[in-house]
Order: structure tokens, then C-alpha cells, then sequence
């Protein structure tokens, strides 16, 4: 009987505490039962003024439905920004739940901001949407298409590079009259990149289908030695048709490019695309064009490129998904000893992580043939050889989309380069490390 005596006061002590935590679980469950209600009923304000005074535990999932109304009551309230916000920080969370990256698809469509809707709309597209929504992705697919007259996007960083002048490095040597006459390849060079590119596209509307598509662009890197310096613009313009599952442009294309802040070479020419969604999960691209190239001062490389490129851009799920790009490209020279046939091929993969990163990752493959034997020194003496090169790249980009510096989204890459070759000078490999601060209007 004393030890109940002593007990009593903790078992009531304990009971009480049980009794509040229930009580504010309670009031919480019930204010945001009162916040839904007004929600549906067009009482905006007043469902914002409950859900930003509640008091909330440390329930995440509730947390997570309170921005989640503020976020539609923003939306509705053609708050954009805001509305984006809310989503955007959801996601920051769990990047799977896919009705929020659709609202955050929406937001972005109803600011402008086209890019952005196509890229978290066909993530949403994978996520288990119910039927009736999942019939307006294709819808909104096409909105997209048909409104989206402009866009604009810029990016400037430091590329650190290992090997700028891709050099082999290592002796070669020919023997004659019984003398080894050797000369040193060049040593690899280092230096660090500082890059500029920006660029865009404007369209005119014609009709609800035809358009004039317009597209620009700028890039530019500059280094400690001048002589690596390259600069690259580049515009195209015409017709573009499009059509409830895809588009087609049809356009004149230039191009200029600068080397060591001396002309290099030019290219007039023309390019067709081609866009077609396949399914809401998958799309489809294809180009194809013909450039006829000027050298400024190496007029034997003179000739024309022929090109054909397709890609495959799949959702796995609402926070991934696959990229597949293939190409086989033509150049014609005046000189054959320059004229090759290329080809490559790309796999990425891109998730959506944690705490706002996104990741991309991509491995790639070009294979280059050139056309006529050549004249190079093999085992002591020159051998005629048809190069054969083979490219092998490793790229990794991380970015984090809540940070934000006056709308710059920094964004952390790096790339491991190999050249394997039939032609043992050809060889090389390097590394390359970037950090880029972008932004898409």
C-alpha cells in the first residue's frame, strides 16, 4: 500500500501529460480541418491566417500538408512566386511526391517560365497521378509547346583544366644512318578556364500553329595563355510548326567561331529539328542538318558537315529519369586527309535528391574515322596509318536548387576525358572541374 502511495502522484503526473498531447493533437488535427474546409469553400485569407498561426509538433507530414495549402492558396491567388516556394520546399524533403511537383509545374507554366514546367512536368508525369489528372499532362505538354514564345538563359563560371592543349607528352624518334633523331611532344599545359555563355530564343506567332522561331547564342571561355582563348555564336531562324503530341522547325543556321582572338572559321547552313511525345513518359527529338564550313587561315579543312542526332528523354519515376543521345556526323574536307565520319553515343541519368540537389550523370562515347592514311612516325620510322580515335567521357553535374543568389543556381561539374588511338600521339587524357552560376528567364 506505501509503494502505491509513493507511485500515485507519477501514474497522475503521466496521465495528465498524456491528456495534453492528445489535446494539442487534437486542436491541430481540427485546424487543419478547419483550414481544408475553407480552402474549398473560396476562404482564402482566412484559411492562410489559421494555417500560418498553427503551432505545429514535429510531424513532418503535417508540416508537409500546410505548405502544400499555402502553396495552392498562393497559386490561386496568382502568387506565383510564393506558390513556388511552398512546392519547391516540399520537394526540398521528398523529391517523389509527384501532385506537388505538378502544381509546381503549373505555377512555373503561369509565370512564364516554360523551361522549368517541361522539365518538373514530365517528372510529375511518372508519379502515381489519379486518371483525371494524369489526362491533363499531355494537355499541359502541349501548352507549353504553343505558348512558349521566348526564353533566356545565362551562365558564367571557372573551368580548371589539366590539360589544355590535350598533349600526349613523350619522344618520338626515327632512326637514320644509324643516328636516333628524337623530338619531346609537348608537356601538358594547365590553366584555368573563365567562361561566359548566355543565350535565347524568341518566336513570332503566325497562328495557333505556325510560328518564326528565333535562336541565339554566345560562349566563350579565356585563359592565362591567349592562344587557348575560344569564343563561339551562333543563330538560326525559321518556320516551326506545332502539333498536339510534338513540333517541327525548319531554319537557316550561322555560325562564327574565334580562336586565340583570331577568326577560325564560319558555317552557313540549315538544320531541321523534330519533337514527338511518344507517351507522358517518353519524348523523342531528331535533327538533322547540312553546314558548309569555312577556314579563315586553313582553307584544305574547307568543306561540309552532314549531321544526324537523336535523343530519348525518359521519367522513371517522379524524381528521376534517363537521357539517350546518339549521332553520326559527316565531314567533307577539300583535303582528304581531313575528311572523318563520327559517331557517338551518350546514357544519363538524373535524380532529383534531398535538401534541394539534383544530380546528372553521363557517360559518352565518340568515335572518329578518318578517311586517307597519313603519314606518321611508328617504331622508329614514318608509317602511313588511317587514324582511328576513340573518345571516352565521364561527366557529373550537382546542383542545389534552394540556393538562390539573386537567382543564380550554382552548379558544380566535372569530366574525365580519354583518347585512345591508333595513332599513339593522338593519346591523351584529362580532367576537368567547373563551377558554373546559372539562370533561366
Amino acid at each position: 500500500m506505501r509503494n502505491f502511495l509513493l507511485l500515485f502522484p507519477l501514474f497522475l503526473f503521466a496521465l495528465a501529460a498524456a491528456a495534453r498531447a492528445f489535446e494539442a493533437e487534437i486542436t491541430e488535427t481540427q485546424a487543419f480541418a478547419i483550414a481544408r474546409a475553407m480552402v474549398d469553400n473560396g476562404e482564402l485569407q482566412d484559411a492562410r491566417l489559421v494555417l500560418e498561426n498553427i503551432t505545429l509538433s514535429e510531424d513532418a507530414e503535417l508540416e508537409t500538408e500546410r505548405k502544400f495549402l499555402l502553396g495552392q492558396i498562393a497559386l490561386t491567388e496568382s502568387d506565383y512566386d510564393a506558390a513556388i516556394g511552398y512546392f519547391r520546399d516540399i520537394l526540398a524533403v521528398d523529391p517523389t511526391l509527384a501532385r506537388v511537383r505538378l502544381d509546381l509545374a503549373s505555377a512555373y507554366m503561369r509565370r512564364g517560365s516554360y523551361m522549368k514546367a517541361d522539365y518538373h512536368l514530365r517528372l510529375a508525369a511518372a508519379g502515381d497521378l489519379p486518371p483525371a489528372v494524369q489526362v491533363n499532362v499531355m494537355r499541359m505538354m502541349y501548352e507549353i509547346r504553343a505558348n512558349k514564345d521566348w526564353s533566356l538563359w545565362l551562365s558564367f563560371g571557372l573551368s580548371p583544366d589539366s590539360n589544355i592543349n590535350n598533349a600526349t607528352e613523350g619522344e618520338q624518334c626515327i632512326e637514320m644512318w644509324g643516328f636516333m633523331l628524337c623530338n619531346q611532344l609537348p608537356d601538358k599545359e594547365r590553366d584555368l578556364g573563365r567562361n561566359l555563355a548566355f543565350g535565347g530564343s524568341f518566336e513570332f506567332k503566325l497562328d495557333e500553329r505556325w510560328r518564326i522561331k528565333n535562336d541565339f547564342g554566345f560562349s566563350g571561355t579565356k585563359y592565362a595563355n591567349p592562344a587557348y582563348d575560344d569564343i563561339y555564336i551562333y543563330a538560326s531562324s525559321g518556320p516551326r510548326y506545332v502539333y498536339s503530341r510534338g513540333d517541327a522547325w525548319l531554319a537557316l543556321a550561322l555560325a562564327r567561331r574565334w580562336v586565340a582572338h583570331a577568326p577560325y572559321n564560319y558555317q552557313v547552313g540549315a538544320k531541321a529539328d523534330f519533337t514527338y511525345e511518344m507517351t507522358k513518359r517518353l519524348s523523342a527529338s531528331f535533327e538533322l542538318k547540312y553546314m558548309p564550313t569555312r577556314y579563315d587561315e586553313y582553307g584544305a579543312m574547307d568543306g561540309d558537315t552532314r549531321g544526324a542526332s537523336l535523343a530519348f528523354n525518359y521519367a522513371l519515376a517522379s524524381s528521376q529519369y534517363m537521357v539517350f543521345k546518339a549521332g553520326l556526323e559527316r565531314e567533307k574536307t577539300d583535303d582528304e586527309l581531313y575528311a572523318n565520319t563520327r559517331r557517338n553515343i551518350a546514357l544519363g541519368y538524373g535524380a532529383e535528391l534531398p535538401w534541394g540537389f539534383s544530380i546528372y550523370i553521363e557517360p559518352s562515347v565518340i568515335a572518329t574515322a578518318y578517311d586517307s592514311e597519313r603519314m606518321y612516325v611508328k617504331d622508329g620510322w614514318f608509317e602511313p596509318i588511317r587514324r582511328r580515335d576513340v573518345m571516352r567521357k565521364y561527366s557529373l553535374q550537382l546542383l542545389n536548387r534552394k540556393i538562390d543568389i539573386y537567382g543564380f543556381t550554382p552548379q558544380l561539374g566535372y569530366s574525365y576525358v580519354d583518347r585512345a588511338s591508333n595513332v599513339w600521339q593522338s593519346e591523351f587524357s584529362k580532367n576537368t572541374f567547373e563551377i558554373n552560376f546559372t539562370q533561366r528567364f
